[in-house]
């Protein structure tokens, strides 16, 4: 349920990112055939000229993004968090990543 929701949020705030000269990939890595061990994810890229994101969303609420240079190649935003909300607000948990992002 989690994972729709954030899908649903990705692929509207890809269009608002779009606009800003932001390229955004939706993956889904639900793919896997009938294996129950395995925790299925979303990951979302975004690219700019000089930052690549990603923030992948697991099925069982886990959430991880991370920001890196490409110049360089140092991370500059990396977070996990153990378990999102079944109501989370995705703009305000993704509210660091963003700023980052934009401010390039």
């Amino acid at each position: 349920m989690i994972q729709q929701q954030f899908l649903k949020w990705a692929l509207i705030k890809s269009e608002q990112l779009k606009e800003l000269g932001i390229i955004t990939e939706v993956i889904k890595r639900n793919d896997i055939p009938d294996d129950d061990s395995i925790d299925k994810s979303i990951v979302v890229d975004h690219e700019t000229t000089t930052l690549l994101g990603r923030i992948i969303v697991w099925e069982s609420k886990q959430m991880e993004y991370t920001i890196a240079s490409y110049e360089t190649g140092e991370c500059l935003v990396n977070k996990y968090i153990e378990k999102l909300d079944d109501k989370a607000d995705f703009d305000l948990v993704l509210d660091t990543y963003f700023k980052v992002l934009l401010e390039e």
